[in-house]
Protein backbone atom coordinates (compact mmCIF):
# COMPACT_ATOMS: atom_id res chain seq x y z
CA UNK A 1 0.00 0.00 0.00
CA UNK A 2 2.67 2.76 1.10
CA UNK A 3 4.47 1.87 -3.07
CA UNK A 4 1.02 2.48 -4.66
CA UNK A 5 0.40 5.54 -2.21
CA UNK A 6 3.61 7.02 -2.95
CA UNK A 7 2.66 6.66 -6.67
CA UNK A 8 -0.34 7.77 -7.01
CA UNK A 9 0.74 11.01 -5.15
CA UNK A 10 3.61 11.01 -7.82
CA UNK A 11 1.44 11.23 -10.68
CA UNK A 12 -0.85 13.71 -8.57
CA UNK A 13 1.93 16.00 -7.89
CA UNK A 14 3.05 15.50 -11.92
CA UNK A 15 -0.44 16.43 -13.38
CA UNK A 16 -0.65 18.87 -11.29
CA UNK A 17 2.43 20.64 -12.39
CA UNK A 18 1.36 20.34 -15.98
CA UNK A 19 -1.76 21.49 -15.44
CA UNK A 20 -0.27 25.03 -14.16
CA UNK A 21 0.84 26.59 -17.66
CA UNK A 22 -2.90 25.72 -18.87
CA UNK A 23 -4.26 27.81 -15.36
CA UNK A 24 -1.26 30.62 -15.67
CA UNK A 25 -2.27 32.36 -18.79
CA UNK A 26 -0.73 36.07 -18.80
CA UNK A 27 -3.29 38.89 -18.87
CA UNK A 28 -2.69 40.89 -21.51
CA UNK A 29 -2.97 45.04 -21.01
CA UNK A 30 -5.63 46.97 -23.23
CA UNK A 31 -3.82 49.22 -25.30
CA UNK A 32 -6.80 51.99 -25.34
CA UNK A 33 -4.19 54.72 -23.93
CA UNK A 34 -3.84 56.59 -20.94
CA UNK A 35 -6.59 56.10 -18.51
CA UNK A 36 -7.18 59.36 -16.91
CA UNK A 37 -8.50 57.59 -13.29
CA UNK A 38 -4.67 56.05 -13.31
CA UNK A 39 -3.03 59.43 -14.00
CA UNK A 40 -4.97 61.22 -11.17
CA UNK A 41 -4.16 57.91 -8.75
CA UNK A 42 -0.32 58.67 -9.59
CA UNK A 43 -0.23 62.20 -8.93
CA UNK A 44 -1.92 61.97 -5.64
CA UNK A 45 0.48 59.15 -4.43
CA UNK A 46 3.44 61.27 -5.99
CA UNK A 47 2.17 63.73 -3.63
CA UNK A 48 1.51 61.78 -0.20
CA UNK A 49 4.74 60.05 -0.90
CA UNK A 50 6.29 63.93 -0.94
CA UNK A 51 3.91 65.13 2.23
CA UNK A 52 5.56 62.20 4.19
CA UNK A 53 9.49 62.97 3.00
CA UNK A 54 9.69 66.75 4.66
CA UNK A 55 8.35 65.26 8.31
CA UNK A 56 10.37 61.86 8.02
CA UNK A 57 13.51 63.77 7.54
CA UNK A 58 13.37 66.32 9.90
CA UNK A 59 12.23 63.85 12.54
CA UNK A 60 15.51 61.45 11.57
CA UNK A 61 17.97 64.02 11.68
CA UNK A 62 16.14 65.84 14.83
CA UNK A 63 16.41 61.98 16.35
CA UNK A 64 20.66 62.77 15.92
CA UNK A 65 20.90 65.94 17.85
CA UNK A 66 20.50 67.00 21.31
CA UNK A 67 16.89 68.61 22.89
CA UNK A 68 17.85 71.84 22.63
CA UNK A 69 18.73 71.74 18.77
CA UNK A 70 15.58 70.08 17.31
CA UNK A 71 13.60 72.81 16.23
CA UNK A 72 16.61 74.11 14.18
CA UNK A 73 17.69 70.99 12.88
CA UNK A 74 13.86 70.82 11.59
CA UNK A 75 14.42 74.35 10.07
CA UNK A 76 17.25 73.51 8.30
CA UNK A 77 15.61 70.10 7.25
CA UNK A 78 13.08 72.36 5.63
CA UNK A 79 15.13 74.58 4.04
CA UNK A 80 17.49 72.06 2.58
CA UNK A 81 14.19 71.02 0.67
CA UNK A 82 12.97 73.93 -0.25
CA UNK A 83 16.78 75.14 -1.58
CA UNK A 84 16.61 71.55 -3.23
CA UNK A 85 13.26 71.97 -4.71
CA UNK A 86 13.94 75.20 -6.14
CA UNK A 87 16.82 74.73 -7.81
CA UNK A 88 15.63 71.31 -9.44
CA UNK A 89 12.57 73.43 -10.75
CA UNK A 90 14.95 76.49 -11.79
CA UNK A 91 17.45 74.21 -13.07
CA UNK A 92 15.85 71.53 -15.53
CA UNK A 93 12.39 73.66 -15.52
CA UNK A 94 13.97 76.27 -17.19
CA UNK A 95 17.28 74.53 -19.26
CA UNK A 96 15.77 71.53 -20.44
CA UNK A 97 11.80 72.38 -20.32
CA UNK A 98 12.13 75.97 -21.53
CA UNK A 99 12.04 74.50 -25.40
CA UNK A 100 8.61 72.88 -24.15
CA UNK A 101 9.67 69.61 -26.04
CA UNK A 102 11.31 66.55 -25.46
CA UNK A 103 13.73 66.82 -27.94
CA UNK A 104 17.38 66.68 -28.60
CA UNK A 105 17.46 70.43 -27.96
CA UNK A 106 16.12 69.81 -24.11
CA UNK A 107 18.42 66.95 -23.66
CA UNK A 108 21.36 68.92 -24.84
CA UNK A 109 20.51 70.99 -22.34
CA UNK A 110 19.75 68.63 -19.35
CA UNK A 111 23.24 67.20 -20.16
CA UNK A 112 24.94 70.57 -20.34
CA UNK A 113 23.46 71.51 -16.62
CA UNK A 114 24.76 68.21 -15.37
CA UNK A 115 28.20 68.33 -16.86
CA UNK A 116 28.41 72.13 -15.54
CA UNK A 117 27.18 71.09 -11.94
CA UNK A 118 29.92 68.00 -12.43
CA UNK A 119 32.32 70.38 -13.33
CA UNK A 120 31.78 72.78 -10.87
CA UNK A 121 31.67 70.70 -7.79
CA UNK A 122 35.41 69.19 -9.25
CA UNK A 123 36.68 72.11 -9.23
CA UNK A 124 35.68 73.22 -5.53
CA UNK A 125 36.99 69.67 -4.46
CA UNK A 126 40.26 70.13 -6.77
CA UNK A 127 40.22 73.51 -4.73
CA UNK A 128 39.61 72.61 -1.19
CA UNK A 129 42.20 69.88 -1.41
CA UNK A 130 45.08 72.12 -2.59
CA UNK A 131 44.64 74.66 -0.41
CA UNK A 132 43.36 72.59 2.98
CA UNK A 133 45.75 70.72 5.35
CA UNK A 134 43.18 68.37 6.94
CA UNK A 135 43.95 65.85 4.61
CA UNK A 136 47.61 65.29 4.66
CA UNK A 137 49.57 62.91 7.20
CA UNK A 138 50.57 64.12 10.42
CA UNK A 139 54.03 63.45 10.16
Amino acid sequence: MGAAAGRAATSVALISVAAIPAFATPAFAETSGISAADTAWMIVATALVLMMTLPGLALFYSGMVRKKNVLATMAQSLAAVMGTGLLWVGWFGFNGGSALGANSRAVMAIVATHLAACAGALTWGAIEWTTSASHRCAA
